[in-house]
């Protein structure tokens, strides 16, 4: 079984990290989104950083206060960062989220493998996980 990914927003090359912290784990991906497949690009990137927030419902709303100010820091020195979750983007207008933000709508449970804070950091460099942040951890 393949585990599609779709990638949505402006910084939709940005989604495409996830395939390495998945594929770390044994799943097979591909990325589906509106740029065709960028799955080696995004491998390829020195540094991204993955906001997993697995379901909106279940979303520490503490954690958002934690986690928006690295987001800010992330689009202010342009490195690349997507969120991934199991809920639609727009159920997270509430917590900050702008259409512009990259978001990859990525199954609830492969997510939960990938960090069990929600929200929570995953951050690769060339696809492998050097970091991961609970959202009362996470960098400013």
């Amino acid at each position: 079984m393949v585990l599609r990914v779709l990638v949505t927003g402006s910084g939709g090359i940005v989604g495409s990290h996830v395939v390495n912290a998945l594929q770390s784990r044994g799943e097979s991906i591909e990325i589906v989104c509106f740029y065709g497949d960028l799955t080696d690009s995004i491998l390829s990137l020195d540094e991204v950083w993955l906001l997993v927030a697995y379901n909106r419902a279940k979303t520490s709303e503490n954690g958002w206060q934690n986690v928006l100010p690295m987001v800010q820091k992330l689009e202010q020195n342009n490195t690349p960062y997507v969120i991934l979750s199991a809920s639609m983007p727009e159920e997270f207008a509430d917590c900050g989220y702008r259409a512009t933000m990259p978001f990859a709508f990525t199954d609830e449970t492969t997510l939960k493998t990938m960090v069990r804070s929600n929200p929570g950091w995953v951050v690769l460099n060339k696809g492998t996980v050097i970091k991961k942040y609970h959202y009362n951890d996470s960098p400013k």
